[in-house]
């Protein structure tokens, strides 16, 4: 797994581009969908979480003060119990909640509270989300 610590029952797609595995932690019962794209800073993943096809998790960015751009690998942790649905984008130093939804296509860019559903660019909290 090429230091990748991942947690029993995960479902990666043999399609997910992990360029630093070392880097990729994943709960139990996690899944990794087709085509989605992680980045070289760190990702968490909890347990019975979603990430739905073509997402990007872009763990890293360049430090923007500066005219050389310089790398600056940063961290996105998802909870436990979270969906993210297809080609959302998380920005880097992002936390989604326990228990939220990513709608499709959502930008996320700042922390995710618990149980809230996201949609829109940049995503906007559509509903708070209750389990029946």
């Amino acid at each position: 797994m090429f230091g990748a610590k991942i947690g029993n029952n995960c479902n990666i797609y043999a399609s997910a581009y992990i360029p630093s595995p070392r880097n990729l932690v994943m709960g139990i019962h996690s899944t990794l969908g087709p085509h989605v794209q992680l980045h070289f800073g760190e990702t968490i993943i909890g347990n019975k979480v979603t990430v739905s096809q073509r997402t990007y998790l872009c763990s890293a960015t360049h430090k923007i003060d500066s005219i050389n751009l310089p790398f600056l690998p940063g961290k996105i942790v998802v909870k436990d119990f979270v969906w993210i649905a297809a080609e959302a984008f998380i920005m880097t130093n992002s936390t989604i909640g326990e228990g939220a939804i990513i709608g499709a296509r959502a930008v996320i860019v700042n922390d995710v509270e618990p149980w809230t559903v996201m949609a829109g660019n940049p995503a906007t909290v559509i509903k708070k989300r209750v389990i029946n």
